[in-house]
């Protein structure tokens, strides 16, 4: 699995629960990553498009929830820290655990996630308190040094198909899980190499 999709997707340290993601271990394998410089940047979400089939009046609460989830992913992994009381507010079982999982990974590389991801969300189906969302991530993120701030390993925009399942709780929609979907992104790049330098486990 690339190592930005990973990191997103799949849950920290396992299989594809996603996009926290595979998150520890994709963290591992930037060991040896070029170090080429470039100006920082903070990491922010945006949604290009919203596609949706239905009219279904709870749609706009399940896209609220799956956008504000990514905020306080990004936020997280670029401040590195789990002090916002807003991450058990959009987060909440695997996914909880999984941001939880990453940020501790990366404090101990003293590494940040800057960078943008872009979203365009579509909800493919909502029971009485869970829902489905496909997305297509276009992500721009990298890996910086939180001490210097400079670029640990400077990736080129990827692009992959996620599923979210959000879960009603709390008045809200709250992501649970976000895996792989490469159907979601069906002109999607091929995957980028797996032969980068030999992680180091801590």
């Amino acid at each position: 699995m690339p190592l930005k999709r990973a990191h997103v997707v799949g849950g920290i340290g396992g299989a594809v629960s996603v996009l926290t993601i595979g998150v520890v271990l994709s963290v591992m394998s930037f060991d040896g990553a070029d170090e080429s410089t470039a100006e920082s940047t903070t990491s922010t979400t945006s949604t290009s498009s919203t596609t949706t089939t239905t009219t279904d009046p709870r749609i706009p609460g399940v896209l609220q929830g799956y956008e504000e989830g990514w905020r306080v992913i990004q936020q997280a992994r670029a401040t590195v820290t789990l002090d916002s009381p807003e991450l058990a507010l959009w987060l909440t079982g695997p996914q909880l655990s999984d941001i939880g999982e990453a940020v501790d990974l990366l404090r101990q590389r003293g590494w940040n996630v800057q960078g943008t991801i872009d979203t365009s969300p579509q909800v493919v189906s909502i029971e009485s308190t869970s829902a489905i969302v496909d997305d297509c991530i276009v992500d721009a993120t990298s890996y910086f040094d939180s001490t210097t701030g400079a670029p640990v390993a400077l990736d080129p925009t990827t692009t992959y198909g996620v599923r979210a399942t959000l879960t009603y709780a709390l008045d809200r929609w709250q992501i649970a899980a976000i895996d792989e979907n490469v159907a979601a992104c069906p002109t999607a790049p091929a995957p980028e190499s797996t032969t980068s330098a030999p992680s180091t486990t801590p």
